[in-house]
Protein backbone atom coordinates (compact mmCIF):
# COMPACT_ATOMS: atom_id res chain seq x y z
CA UNK A 1 0.00 0.00 0.00
CA UNK A 2 1.06 3.57 -0.67
CA UNK A 3 0.17 6.81 1.06
CA UNK A 4 -2.28 8.94 -0.90
CA UNK A 5 -1.76 12.60 -1.77
CA UNK A 6 -4.02 15.03 0.11
CA UNK A 7 -6.99 13.90 2.18
CA UNK A 8 -10.33 12.22 1.48
CA UNK A 9 -13.87 12.31 2.78
CA UNK A 10 -16.54 9.64 2.26
CA UNK A 11 -19.50 8.08 4.03
CA UNK A 12 -20.99 4.61 4.21
CA UNK A 13 -24.19 5.75 2.45
CA UNK A 14 -22.45 6.89 -0.74
CA UNK A 15 -20.15 5.64 -3.50
CA UNK A 16 -18.48 9.06 -3.85
CA UNK A 17 -15.05 9.81 -2.40
CA UNK A 18 -14.10 13.48 -2.35
CA UNK A 19 -10.47 14.56 -2.19
CA UNK A 20 -8.81 17.74 -1.03
CA UNK A 21 -5.37 18.64 -2.48
CA UNK A 22 -5.52 15.23 -4.16
CA UNK A 23 -4.29 14.06 -7.56
CA UNK A 24 -6.62 11.13 -8.27
CA UNK A 25 -6.16 11.19 -12.06
CA UNK A 26 -2.40 10.86 -11.67
CA UNK A 27 -2.05 8.38 -8.83
CA UNK A 28 -5.22 6.26 -8.63
CA UNK A 29 -6.34 3.50 -11.00
CA UNK A 30 -9.74 2.01 -11.78
CA UNK A 31 -9.83 -1.33 -9.98
CA UNK A 32 -7.55 -0.03 -7.23
CA UNK A 33 -8.49 -0.14 -3.56
CA UNK A 34 -8.67 2.71 -1.05
CA UNK A 35 -7.95 2.20 2.66
CA UNK A 36 -8.06 4.35 5.77
CA UNK A 37 -4.68 5.39 7.14
CA UNK A 38 -5.19 2.57 9.64
CA UNK A 39 -5.52 -0.01 6.86
CA UNK A 40 -9.30 -0.55 6.90
CA UNK A 41 -10.72 -1.08 3.42
CA UNK A 42 -12.86 1.78 2.11
CA UNK A 43 -13.68 0.33 -1.30
CA UNK A 44 -12.71 -0.46 -4.89
CA UNK A 45 -12.46 2.33 -7.46
CA UNK A 46 -15.09 2.14 -10.22
CA UNK A 47 -14.25 5.44 -11.93
CA UNK A 48 -12.14 8.54 -11.49
CA UNK A 49 -14.07 11.68 -12.41
CA UNK A 50 -11.28 14.20 -11.82
CA UNK A 51 -8.46 14.96 -9.35
CA UNK A 52 -10.91 15.35 -6.46
CA UNK A 53 -13.72 12.83 -7.16
CA UNK A 54 -13.65 9.04 -7.20
CA UNK A 55 -16.65 6.73 -7.52
CA UNK A 56 -16.50 3.34 -5.78
CA UNK A 57 -18.10 0.09 -6.99
CA UNK A 58 -20.30 0.10 -3.85
CA UNK A 59 -20.97 2.37 -0.88
CA UNK A 60 -17.85 3.11 1.17
CA UNK A 61 -17.15 0.56 3.89
CA UNK A 62 -15.76 3.27 6.21
CA UNK A 63 -16.70 6.89 6.83
CA UNK A 64 -13.82 9.38 6.99
CA UNK A 65 -13.63 13.16 6.87
CA UNK A 66 -10.53 15.09 5.80
CA UNK A 67 -8.42 12.03 6.50
CA UNK A 68 -5.15 10.76 5.10
CA UNK A 69 -5.50 7.48 3.23
CA UNK A 70 -3.70 4.56 1.67
CA UNK A 71 -4.22 3.00 -1.75
CA UNK A 72 -3.28 -0.10 -3.65
CA UNK A 73 -3.24 -0.10 -7.43
CA UNK A 74 -4.09 -3.19 -9.45
CA UNK A 75 -0.97 -4.81 -10.86
CA UNK A 76 -2.40 -6.30 -14.06
CA UNK A 77 -5.51 -4.94 -15.74
CA UNK A 78 -6.84 -7.77 -17.89
CA UNK A 79 -4.70 -8.13 -20.98
CA UNK A 80 -4.25 -4.38 -21.54
CA UNK A 81 -1.43 -3.19 -19.24
CA UNK A 82 0.59 -3.57 -16.06
CA UNK A 83 0.17 -0.80 -13.51
CA UNK A 84 3.39 0.31 -11.80
CA UNK A 85 3.84 2.47 -8.72
CA UNK A 86 4.25 6.11 -9.73
CA UNK A 87 4.96 9.46 -8.16
CA UNK A 88 7.20 12.45 -8.42
CA UNK A 89 10.72 12.69 -7.00
CA UNK A 90 9.35 13.70 -3.57
CA UNK A 91 7.46 10.38 -3.34
CA UNK A 92 10.53 8.26 -4.15
CA UNK A 93 11.36 5.84 -1.33
CA UNK A 94 14.81 6.49 0.18
CA UNK A 95 15.70 2.78 0.33
CA UNK A 96 13.55 0.78 -2.10
CA UNK A 97 13.78 -3.01 -1.95
CA UNK A 98 16.03 -4.69 -4.51
CA UNK A 99 14.21 -5.33 -7.78
CA UNK A 100 11.82 -2.40 -7.36
CA UNK A 101 10.54 -0.48 -10.39
CA UNK A 102 8.50 2.73 -10.45
CA UNK A 103 7.60 5.52 -12.85
CA UNK A 104 8.69 9.05 -11.92
CA UNK A 105 5.84 11.28 -13.10
CA UNK A 106 7.92 14.46 -12.77
CA UNK A 107 10.91 13.25 -14.78
CA UNK A 108 8.79 11.14 -17.14
CA UNK A 109 10.86 7.99 -16.78
CA UNK A 110 11.32 4.70 -14.97
CA UNK A 111 13.38 4.34 -11.82
CA UNK A 112 14.87 1.13 -10.50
Amino acid sequence: MSAGIGTISCSTNSTTVTGSSSSFTLYQRVGGTLYTSGGLKIGIISSISNDTTIVLTANALQSVSGASYLYESPVIMGDTFISLPLGDSNNRPSTPPSGSLRYNSFRGGFEY
